[in-house]
């Protein structure tokens, strides 16, 4: 099988549609992370093209979607999944959009043969993967969450008032096992300057997320992966530069 994996978009859909239109008929899928909406400084406007983009793919059995926590607050309408970025007019430009039917359609995880692909990665310890029973227990835990029942989940941490995936630039070591071997990884989330992959002890985990300036094409029969540059430069911003300092990666830029 041959995959095309797309990162985090944060709006920039013109990327989205570069990369589609030069891989779609050379691949068998294409996966995006997550992380659809929301760039710095926004409005209404490119969050509600940017659902009109994945609108018009949700039903295409080529393309499978993965939940971000940028879209979670707007598929959940609750104060703990908000984030600084949300907003009540981009909630409503984007659900007058997207039906409950459509967000039905993303996932928490997308399973291809030995690869998993999710926003953030898969973290379980010695228990087989299976994606009902992984995406039920997220699904159970999150609602105690957003109930207060819980205050934090093993998927899940509060930064402030919001809700976050764990996986960040220092946490735990995505890990999944099937039945007779560990499934490689592809995610996102946490945007480094350079993309990155680490070799463990019988799989490879992935993080692309470069702020849409890289995508990945991943071979399964001759189990290679090609981490290609798209036309897009970013133009970082002081945050993002200090997020970069603290987590020592100037160096790559």
């Amino acid at each position: 099988m041959i995959i095309c994996v797309i990162p985090d978009l944060h709006t920039r859909i013109d990327v989205a549609k570069e990369i589609i239109n030069k891989e779609e008929s050379n691949v068998d899928r294409i996966i995006f992370l997550g992380d659809y909406f929301d760039a710095y400084f926004d409005n209404e406007k490119p969050n509600a093209a940017t659902a009109r983009f994945i609108k018009k793919y949700l039903n295409n059995e080529k393309f499978k979607f993965c939940i971000g926590n940028h879209d979670l607050q707007y598929i959940f309408n609750v104060p703990p999944l908000k984030t600084c970025s949300y907003t009540d007019e981009k909630f409503k430009a984007i659900n007058k959009v997207l039906t409950d039917k459509d967000w039905e359609n993303l996932e928490w995880v997308v399973e291809e043969e030995n690869w998993l692909f999710s926003h953030a990665g898969v973290r379980l310890s010695e228990d087989e993967f299976l994606k009902q029973n992984y995406e039920d227990t997220i699904n159970i835990q999150l609602e105690k969450v957003i109930n207060k029942e819980m205050p934090q989940s093993e998927y899940f941490y509060k930064q402030g008032k919001s809700i976050l995936w764990k996986r960040h630039w220092n946490d735990d070591i995505p890990f999944a096992k099937g039945k007779d071997f560990i499934y490689n990884q592809m995610y996102g989330h946490s945007f480094l300057a350079r993309w990155d992959v680490i070799q463990y002890a019988g799989y490879r985990v992935y993080n692309i997320d470069t702020n849409m300036q890289n995508y990945a094409i991943i071979d399964t029969k001759k189990e290679t992966v090609d981490v290609k540059r798209t036309s897009y430069i970013h133009r970082y911003l002081p945050q993002e530069i200090k997020c970069l300092e603290e987590t020592n990666q100037i160096k790559n830029l």
